[in-house]
């Protein structure tokens, strides 16, 4: 089961996100909404993961991936974004292929 979801132009209207997000188990969240007719973004996260969201916009969210301690495991470049998930075999680190 995924620990961390990332979705986009989901066009969905301004609390909908969340509410699809906790029926998954993804209880915590950050979410950039829709302008106009395009974007929206959502990433969603289990309650056993700590991220610190750096920085959001309609194109990337940033976020920093804390251990249990609070301590970054991954640094501050990297970023969520359209083509980038956490592998779940090796927390921490970015694929470009999608899978986890």
């Amino acid at each position: 089961m995924p620990v961390i979801i990332f979705l986009m132009e989901t066009k969905l209207a301004k609390d909908k996100g969340t509410g699809i997000l906790k029926k998954g188990g993804f209880w915590n969240s950050s979410k950039v909404p829709q302008e106009a007719l395009s974007g929206g973004l959502l990433l969603g996260w289990m309650r056993n993961q700590s991220f610190n969201i750096q920085y959001s916009s309609k194109h990337p969210i940033h976020a920093n991936l804390l251990d249990k301690k609070g301590i970054e495991m991954l640094s501050k470049q990297s970023r969520i974004s359209s083509n980038q998930t956490l592998n779940n075999s090796n927390r921490g680190a970015l694929t470009r292929d999608g899978k986890t």
